[in-house]
């Protein structure tokens, strides 16, 4: 009977183990999106910038050119916080399933 006792406390927790690599997986696919979001994002930037510095060598259009680009900007800022606010929660909560 104890023998059995044993056996059933070594599957449970080998699958608690299997339950938390298969959380730390996702939580890791997660994180490897989030990482591409933000290099989309950081290209996205240095494409605009790039953008802003050739419109702006052109007379009479700068000034629509650096509103467009600002709004583009804002729109860039905006998904950066988001993005990087999601990454902070993941990382919390690998943080909670590991301490």
């Amino acid at each position: 009977m104890a023998v059995a006792k044993v056996d059933e406390s070594m599957v449970s927790g080998e699958s608690q183990i299997a339950h938390l690599a298969n959380a730390a997986a996702q939580v890791g696919e997660r994180l490897g999106e989030t990482a591409q979001a933000i290099d989309e994002i950081a290209r996205s930037t240095c494409l605009l910038a790039l953008d802003m510095a050739v419109k702006a060598d052109k007379p009479g259009t700068l000034g629509l050119s650096l509103m467009d680009a600002s709004r583009e900007v804002g729109r860039l800022a905006a998904r950066t916080h988001h993005t990087l606010a999601e990454l902070e929660a993941m990382l919390k909560a690998v943080e909670g399933r590991t301490a």
